[in-house]
């Protein structure tokens, strides 16, 4: 992939804006750090919750004469009497910001994410369950706190992020598509970089094309270009940049899916 523009490498610490500057190296981009948010008051009971959501998305009832089909009622249990439904885009990094659509009873709120993964269908039931694998989309990264990307909720994939204008520079000057940044994870020595990138760092993640299916190339800030295949532990020690998010809230019930913050490619 080219990398287009002259940019300067800024250190930026997690939550700070950070210029940008046309008077650097062609072949780097600033190195930010994106730290994982503080875990949230919500603790105690944050792991019991996560677990129970991530079984009722999975959660199934039997239809005679038909067979296992998604239950969406266990799952609708578990979330709160309104459900905030955020979207923003994956493709377009002036559109990353996150804005709320609505809010809904449980049901229907499955109902909505369902028709926003391009599920729409006549019956309701159709779409809760195709609205059911968004919620559990949501869940698989579980650091969990305090999100700058949703207004302080305590929400999934909870890392730092950067100044909103400057990732659109960012994607302007180095070419490189909104969807394809990532943040390097603590990882095991075996990774394909080893010790040799620092964690939370942001970096560019490339499809190297169908001939080599499996084969990645990461971009860092230094300019230099890592190649590895989608097998090898790499793909385990990144996480998205823009990513979709689950949150919660204490209700009258006790802690709740209050919100889903969904990206849409």
């Amino acid at each position: 992939m080219k990398m287009g523009g002259s940019i300067s490498r800024i250190v930026a610490v997690i939550l700070a804006a950070g210029g940008l500057s046309a008077s650097a190296e062609a072949d780097a981009f600033p190195e930010y750090f994106l730290a994982p948010a503080p875990e949230h008051a919500l603790n105690p009971y944050r792991d019991e919750l996560v677990e129970a959501l991530v079984a009722a998305a999975k959660a199934k009832k039997h239809h005679e004469g038909i067979g296992d089909l998604d239950d969406p009622e266990p799952l609708a249990a578990l979330m709160a009497p309104s459900v905030e439904i955020f979207i923003a885009s994956r493709e377009n990094s002036a559109g990353a910001e996150f804005k709320l659509l609505g809010r809904y009873p449980p049901l229907d709120a499955l109902a909505a994410l369902g028709r926003l993964a391009g599920e729409e269908h006549e019956d309701a039931l159709v779409e809760q369950r195709y609205g059911m694998d968004v919620v559990g989309s949501a869940l698989v990264d579980r650091t969990i706190g305090t999100s700058d990307w949703l207004g302080g909720r305590q929400c999934t994939a909870a890392y730092g992020k950067i100044d909103q204008m400057a990732f659109v520079d960012l994607v302007r000057d180095t070419g490189f598509a909104a969807k394809t940044w990532s943040i390097t994870l603590p990882g095991a020595a075996e990774a394909p970089w080893g010790e040799e990138v620092e964690p939370w760092l942001l970096v560019s993640l490339e499809d190297l094309g169908s001939r080599n299916a499996s084969l990645w190339a990461l971009h860092l800030p230094d300019g230099r270009v890592l190649e590895f295949r989608s097998h090898d532990l790499g793909f385990q020690r990144l996480a998205p940049y823009l990513a979709s998010h689950a949150c919660f809230g204490m209700t009258a019930d006790g802690v709740r899916l209050t919100a889903i913050a969904m990206r849409l490619d």
